[in-house]
């Protein structure tokens, strides 16, 4: 990895490795300054520095013998020492296989290539994980220990837990005792931890996944540590960034720490500091680092930060609207009769709390920013309007069509819908072609709805479904069911002087397409089980029973357990594999749309590409983690 202005750090920190894979440990009887006067043959560099060069682009070689190293350590019940096996040190000080080792190994695996963290791993990691909690469902000892070992070696210590965390949350598993546990430590500041210097280590343990009712506490000490930091170490700079990134904390704050970080690199690396305690040998207390490690971790948070930084010019230049969309549609609904006004109110407040992204109250001015155009704040009020409105309208009928609507609710349905195409034709009044466009895309929506109801539900007999599979083709109706949802964007290209025929607007709708697409397949994948229970055949329930039974009815009831496997085992695959050819296609749209700045709609794929990986790589696994866990102890998952 060659950074602009430093040096060939990844060339430097492969002429690190040794010929098995791995890193060799460096001890000092100091902790500042460290001085390396030992090598201590340990995996636990190995299993951090693998870990951290996930995101790093060209280290793929340093990895590949990374892994074959670790694979070496391993024990026949899955598990990893802090010493290398077979070393001199092994032998003279030796210590039990432990969780923390074992955590960070199976972390670097999984960060490397999810399969080799494959559904036989995870078994051997829960009965592991069973014989050593200290309560159902966590926390957990450190040490591998039998019981009768246990007053010497069965302390609990919150790095170690917050490193199992870290693991299990990258396999789709939470576990409440565990979570519960890091809730109290934080609460009451209790971060110390007597294997590690200090608590950033810890904090940047937790960062990777921990997103309870402390993270806010968690997100404060991050950010003080990262204002203090102007006198900082490399190692605890480098840790501050990695977690900043995780937390998404203010991106100024972290472009300052970059910098700083890249300031203090020796030409192609950063020099060694001490990350925890190493065993007292002859009297005199040790510590670990090593210059290969520092600069790892570097790397990590120059990489976290690169992705990072990506999606963030969109906070930095965003054009906000003249006035809030969600209390311009309050004012207005203040007109409506008693009988409708609350129910209204209660209707656009709901929307616009769920709309974290703006992408639903504010689509106008995101397009607005994409494009670095600025067109007359009451045509991007009258879209943001409409969008509201629409989505106001359409979701209130997707209940009916699902048999789930409410007769009153249809009242606001209309209402919402006469406002949405009101503010459409109000937007942009002269645009013939744009009002055309918008009475097509409602035609579009309706024709994709009733298209859903008559071929896309099946015949519930009891707990039998009976079913004839409908063809979603290339999933264009996914997208048509939403196709709504472009219509303020297009406006506001159109609004900037583009052309209804533009290849710009052309684009932007292919974006769209795909992009809807792909969420409606993420969306479905939560609910394939309620859409089989009602009978609905979405795009993954026909997935499902395509590969499972095409031409036969399925006992729902007495089914249930195969259909779950089966999902777990084939179709989440098939859905992965789809949400990612569709984000791959939308991000190619963004590239051709002549956006100055794709970030603006690229962030809105972020988390569906992240559902694709771990939907290819990850649920199948961590489903079998909860059935060999569960079989013992049934612990409360959630």
């Amino acid at each position: 990895m060659i950074i602009k202005g430093g040096g060939d750090y990844l060339g430097w920190l492969a002429r690190q490795q040794s010929r098995d894979g791995g890193f060799d440990g460096q001890a000092s009887s100091t902790m500042r300054p460290f001085q390396a006067v030992r090598q201590h043959p340990t995996i636990f560099f190995t299993s951090l520095i693998l870990a951290c060069l996930e995101d790093v682009e060209g280290s793929e070689k340093i990895a590949q013998q990374a892994v074959r190293f670790l694979q070496h350590q391993q024990s026949p019940l899955v598990s990893w020492n802090y010493w290398q096996r077979g070393s001199a040190l092994a032998a003279s000080h030796p210590y039990p296989d432990d969780l923390d080792d074992t955590a960070c190994a199976l972390l670097g695996l999984t960060a490397h290539d999810p399969r080799l963290v494959d559904g036989t791993v995870l078994a051997h990691l829960a009965t592991l994980l069973i014989t050593n909690e200290v309560a159902t469902g966590g926390p957990y000892r450190t040490w591998l220990v039998e019981p009768v070992l246990q007053s010497k070696w069965g302390d609990v210590d919150i790095a170690v837990n917050a490193n199992i965390g870290g693991l299990l949350a990258r396999h789709d598993v939470r576990l409440a005792g565990l979570e519960a546990y890091i809730d109290e430590r934080l609460a009451s500041n209790q971060l110390g931890s007597p294997y590690y210097v200090g608590n950033t280590p810890i904090v940047y343990f937790l960062a990777r996944w921990y997103r309870g009712p402390q993270q806010a506490k968690l997100r404060r000490l991050v950010t003080v540590g990262l204002r203090q930091s102007t006198t900082a170490h490399s190692l605890e700079l480098a840790l501050l960034l990695s977690a900043g990134c995780n937390l998404k904390l203010p991106v100024t704050l972290l472009r300052n720490a970059r910098q700083r970080l890249l300031a203090l690199a020796e030409t192609d690396h950063w020099p060694a500091e001490a990350l925890y305690v190493d065993p007292v040998i002859g009297g005199v207390q040790y510590y670990a680092g090593s210059a290969a490690l520092t600069t790892a971790f570097a790397l990590e948070a120059l990489a976290k930060f690169s992705q990072y930084d990506k999606l963030q010019p969109l906070k930095d230049s965003f054009i906000p609207p003249t006035v809030s969309t969600v209390s311009c549609a309050l004012a207005d609904a203040q007109t409506l009769p008693a009988g409708l006004r609350k129910a209204y109110r209660r209707a656009i407040t709901t929307i616009g709390r769920s709309d974290s992204q703006q992408q639903i109250t504010a689509m106008a001015n995101l397009t607005a920013t994409a494009y670095g155009q600025h067109p007359k704040p009451v045509i991007l009020e009258h879209l943001n309007l409409a969008s509201l409105h629409g989505w106001i309208a359409y979701s209130i009928y997707d209940d009916f069509l699902d048999g789930e609507g409410l007769p009153p609710e249809l009242a606001i349905a209309n209402h919402a819908l006469r406002q949405t195409t009101r503010h459409y034709y109000a937007a942009l009044p002269k645009h013939a072609g744009f009002q055309q466009l918008v009475d097509r895309t409602l035609d579009t929506v309706d024709t994709a709805n009733r298209w859903e109801v008559l071929r896309a539900r099946g015949r519930l007999d009891g707990t039998q479904l009976y079913y004839e599979l409908p063809s979603y083709g290339r999933y264009d109706q996914l997208a048509e069911r939403s196709w709504g949802h472009m219509l303020a964007a297009s406006g506001t290209l159109l609004a900037i002087g583009h052309s209804i025929d533009s290849p710009q607007l052309r684009q932007l709708q292919r974006f769209f397409r795909h992009f809807l697409i792909a969420r409606q397949l993420n969306d479905d994948a939560h609910d394939w089980e309620v859409d089989l229970q009602h009978g609905h055949l979405s795009a993954v329930v026909c997935l499902l029973l395509r590969s499972y039974k095409p031409n036969s009815p399925v006992d729902i009831q007495a089914d249930r357990s195969a259909l779950r496997q089966h999902f777990w085992q084939v179709t989440i695959g098939q859905i992965g594999s789809l949400i990612d050819i569709h984000t791959h296609q939308a991000r190619r749209a963004l590239a051709q749309s002549g956006m100055r700045n794709e970030a603006v709609f690229g962030g809105l794929l972020v988390s569906l590409e992240a559902a694709s990986e771990q939907a290819v790589t990850g649920s199948r696994e961590a489903q079998k983690f909860v059935y060999a866990y569960g079989q013992s102890k049934q612990p409360a998952l959630r």
